[in-house]
């Protein structure tokens, strides 16, 4: 290779990298879905917190007393903070770093349980963990030391899901987010809980109005023939889909990471309660991880969903959601 090409290269995809358009960045599992239990992270998230304290726990698990349907998807995560001074976060590593100089808005949904039934570490007494808190976005680059406030919610005191918007403006890069429940006031420790969903990918705001939106499905519709194209229409839409995702909003601003014709198909599904049977062929394994991600996006129980690698139609009469047909599929 000539020597002034590699002195030019550098210099070109420096040249190239400062000239893209800021690039949202994307959560996993950001639907916080895994099996209900008490003391676990969901999958993809880490525990972040005092050592000998319990982790955070996965709703709703019949557990403390807390009785809230997720804000989105089958499960959501319940922070605390404790009267010994410790408190409850989550973290994850970011598929792609915070940007400095860049501004994200994110949103999570939060809402307070009027019970969060336990022990106080102080007294060793039954106590309700039922205090308003606030909700701490940290950035950092280790999983949960070194790391800088980037915002903080108001008091989370409403009993009903509601979406924070957070804005984020890092002073330097991070790879790391950490949800931390946070007290309200430096003073005297208290028990308290924040509960929270549905968070969505961190979106550049020089993107915000910029973002392709997908066809919305209204899931108030009760049937696919009501204001909806068919079912059938909706398949061979989707079954020509290439797998490519793309960020796209709701009608509400809610943020999305998705295949948009699987997510509007599993958004379908979930307002007809269909359970879905996918059989995937050998050619067209690479669309797992495309399906799980757009079922996860849009809401959709993956207990309700069968992915199986071959091309046999097995109908299980066991596997129903509230007694609907199990749709199958050949792919």
């Amino acid at each position: 290779m000539p020597h002034y090409i590699k002195v030019l290269m550098p210099c070109l995809f420096f040249y190239l990298h400062s000239t893209l358009p800021n690039q949202p960045v994307f959560i996993r599992n950001g639907s916080l879905e895994d099996m209900p239990s008490s003391g676990k992270p969901p999958r993809e998230w880490f525990f972040c917190g005092a050592v000998g304290e319990s982790p955070p726990d996965i709703h709703p698990n019949g557990l403390f007393g807390v009785t809230k349907a997720p804000a989105h998807g089958a499960t959501f995560v319940g922070l605390v903070v404790r009267d010994n001074g410790t408190s409850e976060a989550i973290g994850q590593q970011l598929a792609s770093p915070l940007k400095p100089g860049v501004c994200y808005r994110m949103r999570v949904y939060a809402c307070r349980s009027e019970n969060y039934l336990s022990y106080s570490r102080k007294t060793r007494m039954p106590a309700n963990y039922n205090n308003p808190v606030r909700l701490s976005v940290w950035g950092g680059n280790q999983l949960c030391y070194n790391r800088d406030l980037l915002a903080v919610s108001v008091p989370v005191d409403w009993p009903d899901w509601q979406p924070i918007d957070f804005d984020l403006c890092p002073g330097k890069a991070y790879n790391h987010l950490i949800l931390e429940a946070a007290p309200l006031e430096d003073g005297e420790p208290y028990n308290g809980n924040v509960l929270i969903d549905f968070i969505q990918p961190l979106i550049p705001y020089d993107t915000l109005a910029d973002r392709p939106e997908a066809e919305m499905v209204k899931m108030e519709d009760a049937k696919p023939d009501l204001g909806r194209e068919s079912w059938e229409t909706l398949i061979h839409r989707t079954l020509r889909s290439q797998g490519l995702r793309s960020v796209f909003e709701d009608p509400s601003g809610n943020a999305y990471h998705a295949n948009p014709d699987w997510w509007i198909f599993f958004r379908t599904a979930v307002a007809d309660e269909m359970a879905v049977q996918l059989n995937l062929s050998a050619g067209r394994s690479d669309l797992e991880q495309v399906i799980r991600e757009a079922a996860l996006e849009a809401g959709y129980p993956l207990n309700h969903l069968r992915l199986k690698k071959n091309r046999r139609k097995t109908r299980d009469p066991g596997f129903r959601w509230k007694s609907r047909q199990l749709l199958v599929i050949d792919l």
